[in-house]
């Protein structure tokens, strides 16, 4: 906080200007609510996210209870089937041995036989030499005997062979078949291992899916601390604003009325200029005098470009138009547009101010009959909005739109947007994009942003094309002895290097000059009527001005010549826009230090406010008249006129930066306001109080402007 009090002092000292605080309390207290209601929404919506990451994780808790579950079953299985085969392993080892065995006996009874054949071997063996040493001793008796006891012992042998034969087939088939069964369990095991992987790879991935899900939890828990952290801030912020509010009742005024009262009240006090903190840490130079304006008027686009904080709400809107461009391209931008506002181009487009004039003054005559002939109630800024609407997209588009008939969404599209960027200016707390984004006004923007551009793109789109095909030459030719719209022109013209506009540069002119065109003019043109319904000696005078004009005429339609032929009507349009001038304030901040003319200095990067507004209502500049009317059109009479600087009326602003089209809407406002006169009488509802002002991007009136609109007597 000393850091900014330091600032405050030193930018005191520079400028040497006193300083004023002043804050859109209101407007904040707006901003606030809209944030808390999406503050409240973004938690209702971490709510119902945090229960469905509730009832996501109990699935994955179930399914991970099953996968373990499963896994400990795949387990069991695979231990009951490693027993099993660990039995057979020992009945194969078991069989094996018996096997081993009954193949000793089996040795055992062929060694037997042998040996039982080897005794009837040395028994007949015995028997010869018998028969041929002592055949008294060789009897049959004896010889029966001896080969009876040599066949029971061959018989037992035999048996014994034979039994240990049928018992090896018998272990050989069952080691077969216990071989079949241990293959079987092993394939089994190896199924159930490969499942047992599976399992094993399906719980990773749950774990690693539930640990996801725990960190998104985490997260949510955090943004929702976030959140409630943001709710208490901005709960704070509110209490101190409604503290300053109530500190400062005696400075800040109650409606956008008593804010313009306030500048009047600053512009009486300071003369030339003063310090405004916006923000503690957010300085702001008003300026309201020639002698300060004047060099920020003169500075270049490199030097003195428009504040990014002021426009750079409509930047997704109107690109890089000449409004929000700044140096070497507004530059060049601005070489190439300067023809098309020329006076040969504007002649040609007189026509089409009549026509949109007849629109609206038929719907009034009309709604006139409908009463009765008498006088008719009407708010005339938006009917006059949809009419400028209607002459730009003839004069930029060559579109016939028929707005003032029936609804174009493209032309809502346009008055929303205007509506939106000044709901977005007043609540600081949706400043951000990303943040506003999120709201439903920011939903709303882009759609109608979406809207203005398909339509502007696909005109230009359409017309270079044709011009492709058909080549300039040809292009030209075709155009003889008809005029040519603002796209036809910026589709021709060429910088010194031959090089042309891109379609998105030339979309991006067209939607500029839209915006700027129609509530800007439209604006002005409510002022006016509502100046001249509140003098009637100026509206007649007015008048009979342009019946003079018209008269012995076969048209009613006012020509490019007769603009210069309403020199009294011109000077009530000028007074006009002095005292309510559509665009009350244009920004600045510089990229180095400027020297004002009384020795101060302008500081680099301070917000520079150029008060068109507070210029208008200087005393120093327009004194107020001591007696008669509020309103006096002689100020701006060729004599009294001279000596004034040009920096003191600026409805248009001035010096290299002017506005390009400036030409173009007093022209427009001539040609409404002469057609108007000269069928309508303008009186003031005495029924409603005076419009009380409401400085947006153009200035209105807080519940719009009223008047009535009575046929002329006797016009045929």
């Amino acid at each position: 906080m000393n850091r900014f009090l330091e600032q405050r002092e030193a930018l005191q000292k520079q400028v040497g200007v006193l300083t004023l605080p002043k804050l859109q309390c209101k407007e904040l207290d707006t901003s606030i609510s809209s944030t808390l209601g999406l503050i409240r929404s973004l938690q209702e919506a971490v709510q119902q996210k945090d229960a469905a990451q509730a009832t996501r994780e109990e699935q994955l808790l179930q399914e991970l209870q099953e996968s373990r579950a499963g896994e400990r079953r795949c387990r069991d299985a695979v231990q009951l089937l490693q027993a099993e085969v660990s039995q057979l392993r020992l009945r194969l080892r078991s069989s094996e041995d018996r096997a081993e065995a009954l193949a000793t006996q089996h040795q055992q009874a062929s060694g037997a036989h042998r040996t039982a054949q080897c005794q009837l071997d040395r028994l007949l063996l015995a028997v010869h030499r018998m028969a041929r040493d002592d055949p008294a001793e060789l009897t049959v008796d004896t010889v029966e005997a001896a080969l009876q006891d040599l066949w029971q012992h061959l018989e037992h042998s035999q048996k014994d062979l034979n039994d240990a034969r049928k018992k090896i087939q018998a272990l050989k088939l069952q080691l077969s078949t216990t071989q079949a069964q241990r293959d079987y369990l092993c394939a089994c095991n190896q199924e159930l291992q490969k499942q047992l992987a599976e399992r094993q790879e399906a719980i990773e991935r749950a774990e690693r899916k539930n640990s996801l899900e725990t960190a998104l939890r985490e997260e949510a828990t955090a943004r929702k601390e976030e959140a409630m952290t943001l709710h208490q801030e901005v709960a704070c912020l509110q209490s101190k604003l409604e503290s300053m509010e109530k500190e400062r009742k005696d400075v800040l005024g109650q409606s956008t009325e008593q804010g313009l009262q306030q500048v009047d009240t600053l512009v009486a006090r300071y003369c030339h200029g003063c310090l405004w903190w916006g923000l503690p840490w957010l300085p702001v130079l008003l300026l309201f005098h020639p002698s300060t304006l004047r060099p920020l008027l003169r500075a270049s686009a490199f030097v003195a470009p428009k504040d990014k904080i002021f426009y750079g709400f409509l930047k997704p809107w109107l690109g890089e138009g000449l409004l929000l461009s700044g140096g070497q391209r507004w530059a060049r931008h601005r070489r190439l547009l300067t023809p098309a506002f020329h006076g040969d181009v504007l002649r040609n487009y007189l026509g089409i101010f009549n026509q949109s004039t007849r629109v609206l003054l038929a719907k009034c005559e009309a709604a006139a009959a409908a009463a009765g002939g008498g006088p008719v109630e009407l708010e005339v800024l938006q009917p006059l909005s949809l009419l400028t609407l209607d002459t730009l997209q003839k004069c930029i588009l060559s579109h016939e739109s028929h707005c003032q008939e029936r609804p174009s969404e493209y032309l809502q599209a346009i008055l929303e947007l205007s509506s939106l960027v000044v709901r977005h200016q007043l609540r600081p707390l949706l400043h951000p994009w990303w943040l506003y984004s999120l709201s439903s006004d920011g939903r709303r923007f882009g759609h109608a942003c979406a809207t203005v551009h398909a339509f502007t793109a696909d005109v230009v789109q359409r017309r270079h094309r044709a011009l492709a095909s058909l080549g300039h030459q040809a292009w030209l030719d075709g155009h003889l002895g008809h005029s040519m719209d603002f796209i036809d022109l910026l589709l021709l013209t060429k910088d010194e290097n031959g090089h042309t506009l891109s379609d998105e540069d030339i979309a991006a002119e067209a939607d500029t000059f839209m915006f700027e065109g129609h509530d800007t003019t439209a604006s002005g043109l409510a002022w006016l009527f509502y100046n001249l319904a509140s003098h009637p000696e100026h509206q007649e005078r007015c008048r009979q001005e342009v019946q003079q004009l018209l008269a012995g005429r076969d048209t009613a339609d006012i020509e490019w010549e007769d603009l210069s032929q309403l020199p009294f009507t011109t000077m009530c349009i000028k007074e006009s826009l002095r005292l309510h001038p559509p665009v009350t304030a244009v920004s600045r901040r510089c990229t180095k230090d400027i020297p004002l003319c009384d020795g101060c200095v302008n500081p680099k990067g301070v917000i520079c406010l150029m008060s068109i507004y507070g210029t208008h209502h200087n005393p120093d500049l327009w004194p107020k008249p001591k007696v008669g009317a509020r309103v006096q059109p002689l100020r701006f009479s060729p004599e009294n006129s001279k000596g004034q600087s040009p920096s003191s009326f600026i409805p248009f602003s001035a010096e290299p930066r002017n506005c390009i089209g400036q030409s173009f809407a007093m022209a427009e406002m001539k040609v409404v306001v002469a057609l108007t006169l000269a069928r309508f009488v303008l009186p003031r509802d005495a029924a409603r109080p005076p419009p009380r002002r409401k400085p947006e991007l153009i200035l209105r009136a807080e519940d719009g402007i009223w008047l009535l609109l009575e046929p002329l007597v006797g016009l045929a």
